[in-house]
């Protein structure tokens, strides 16, 4: 009975929390509901002075003072219009007899601004009911604001009421669904479902991407803000790869060798592939749907059969068709923009991710092609993202201590034989050969991009991550185009009390190490802003505060906090996790994230994180919810209390650049 009663509890705060993120369409729904009251506006008394009516960014909410004019013109030849040197639209008279009305919706931060100059009394008559303003409070020269409506409560009573009508609809329809998932009695469907066939998974999965893709493009339902409004172009990132796809393609190995050093050759391959699918098929409807296509098969087949066959490997058990698709939900839903942008990125996650799983199949099977494969595969992702090469470091390092130092005696710890080495190695040195040449003729020795001063911005002598330090540390925190800047006052203490001059990488941990406390203090700030994605899109619009943010933040706390809430418990982590998973998160973590700190904070670079809280959430959450062993009040107090700290933590940051 005590438990029921939690149970409804918990689902009443759960539809209340809900119903208030939905902020922003019970606010339009109150608005369309307020009744609208007439507002005439006159003279008191004739003393020669006009009545100016401002426009601003508050009343252009509420009415048009344009369309006012338009209106009231007709019947007043007195009435003018005028715009300030600071573009403010203005409308005046000093005619008593001239009277303009309008309608305005009674809510209570409905403002009339008027500028004194000199008139002393004004009169405002609202439906039967006048006021007359006393315009001597202000000055000359300021501007009065007027609330016809300050005291109005229909606005908070309207409010309470459509939160009220909103949470006892939500919990209706959570019960709802609740009801259904447990009368699931179809068998096809729920075998489908508990079953493990990631093939039949990815075509359903490919099949369903590849129709909504290509309606969007036939309908030009993508987002405007990946194509340029005149030329329909892609733009940013994606033009420069899209133009270096077709020098690959064209075989123009010139611009490869002029190109930026950051970036491997590898990473213009799917738009060569792109461009030359369409070259092949006479793809002329759209230039960039190959792409699309061809991004996408690489992408379900990372969340239906690559990361599935991880934890497969990992923990010698078989996931559900239906946690695969979770993970395609999450996915799709926080990353949405990677399915029609044109960039590499995933391209660079799925290699990376799929050289593990060769490499945990090898540990398996012991297979030399395996390894081999391995080796390409991580190498092709190092030379489209230059962190991923710290996987190949890796190797390196043990192959080093395993067999260059046998004192260590590391070998109770790395089963890998020799046979391993040589065929990673040999994938590695010939997926990495083209390379080396572009470099060798840049002026530079080595298999992989490299990052040189000049390489992003020739008219300045620093890399491209010290052009990324430089930014954190003065100008922004996150750095997500067009969001605005936002400079951390910690960050600036930190830089402003070393230097005030730009910084290479050897200065800046010097200045890590000068005040230890505040560079905590700064990367703690940046562990939390990089799990706060904010947006779908690898191109957003301008950040706003309104509903969809705040359902999208309170998701995607979600899931973060129930992976800390896996994590930080022993029993949990002893029994939902393998030793393996943990020693791979660990390695990901440590290797492949923790470094970018150091670097303005872009979501993409901390996709390999977020892609690990999406496993936990997929693999382990759906099967833990139904342990009868696991305090689900618990869980739930701890996410209750996180949303908060999140959302509050959250607010110090992105409150200030709406």
């Amino acid at each position: 009975m005590i438990q029921n009663k939690k149970v409804i509890i918990y689902k009443l705060l759960f539809s209340i929390i809900v119903s208030f993120m939905m902020y922003s369409y019970v606010n339009e729904i109150v608005y369309k509901i307020l009744p609208i009251k007439e507002v005439e506006i006159s003279i008191v008394e004739k003393d020669n002075s006009n009545i100016m009516i401002i426009e601003n960014e508050e009343t252009s909410k509420f009415y048009s003072l344009k369309e006012i004019f338009k209106k009231n013109k007709l019947k007043n030849a007195d009435l003018k219009e005028k715009i300030e040197k600071n573009n403010k639209y203005i409308i005046y008279f000093s005619n008593p007899e001239t009277k303009i009305s309008f309608n305005l919706k009674e809510v209570p931060n409905n403002a009339i601004y008027f500028f004194n100059t000199g008139i002393k009394k004004v009169n405002v008559k609202i439906s039967n009911k006048s006021r007359v303003l006393d315009m001597d409070i202000p000055k000359d020269g300021e501007t009065y604001a007027y609330f016809p409506f300050q005291n109005s409560k229909l606005y908070f009573l309207y409010s309470i009421g459509i939160y009220f009508i909103l949470t006892v609809i939500i919990y209706i329809v959570f019960n709802f669904l609740n009801f259904i998932l447990k009368k699931l009695k179809i068998k096809r469907i729920k075998n489908f479902l508990l079953g493990y066939n990631p093939k039949k998974v990815f075509l359903l999965l490919y099949l369903f991407v590849s129709i909504v893709i290509t309606i969007s493009v036939l309908g030009e339902f993508l987002p405007k803000t990946y194509f340029d409004e005149k030329t329909k172009e892609v733009v940013w990132d994606q033009f420069w790869y899209w133009n270096m796809g077709w020098a690959l393609k064209n075989l123009q190995f010139k611009y490869l060798v002029k190109g930026v050093s950051f970036r491997g050759y590898f990473a213009y391959v799917p738009m060569a592939l792109a461009q030359s699918i369409n070259d092949i098929f006479k793809i002329r409807f759209n230039k960039y749907w190959s792409f699309y296509i061809l991004n996408n098969f690489f992408i379900i087949l990372f969340v239906s059969y690559i990361i599935p066959e991880i934890y497969k490997n990992l923990t010698k058990k078989i996931l559900k068709n239906y946690q695969i698709i979770v993970m395609f939900l999450l996915f799709s839903f926080f990353w949405r923009g990677v399915y029609y942008s044109v960039l590499s990125d995933m391209f660079g996650v799925i290699m990376f991710f799929w050289g593990i799983l060769m490499y945990l199949k090898y540990k398996n099977g012991n297979r030399g092609v395996l390894a081999f494969l391995s080796g390409v595969l991580v190498t092709i992702a190092s030379l489209i993202r230059t962190n991923y090469k710290f996987g190949v470091y890796i190797v390196a390092i043990i192959f080093i201590l395993k067999y260059g130092f046998k004192i260590l005696k590391i070998d109770k710890f790395c089963k890998l034989k020799k046979n391993f080495f040589v065929y990673f190695f040999l994938g590695v040195i010939l997926i990495a050969f083209p390379q080396a040449v572009i470099n060798f003729k840049q002026g530079h020795i080595g298999l992989f991009p490299y990052d040189k001063r000049g390489s992003y911005n020739r008219s300045r002598n620093f890399t491209l991550v010290e052009e990324h330090i430089n930014d954190s540390l003065k100008l922004t925190l996150v750095y997500i185009y067009p969001y605005k800047y936002n400079p951390d006052n910690t960050a600036l203490k930190l830089k402003n009390n070393f230097t005030k001059e730009d910084i290479n990488i050897n200065q800046t941990f010097a200045l890590f190490i000068s005040n230890p406390l505040d560079t905590t203090i700064l990367m703690t700030k940046k562990i939390f802003y990089f799990i706060d994605l904010k947006t779908p899109e690898m191109y957003p619009s301008a950040y706003k505060s309104r509903t969809e943010t705040y359902i999208f933040s309170f998701f995607n706390y979600w899931i973060f906090l129930t992976g800390i809430y896996l994590l930080i418990n022993k029993r949990n982590r002893r029994e939902y996790f393998s030793k393996e998973e943990l020693l791979l998160g660990s390695i990901l973590t440590i290797v492949f994230t923790l470094p970018q700190l150091i670097l303005a904070i872009e979501w993409r670079f901390f996709i390999i994180f977020y892609l690990i809280a999406y496993y936990i959430f997929s693999f382990k959450f759906t099967e833990v919810i139904f342990d009868k062993k696991f305090n689900k009040f618990k869980y739930f107090n701890f996410i209750i209390l996180g949303e908060i700290l999140f959302f509050v933590l959250s607010s110090f940051y992105f409150d200030s650049i709406i």
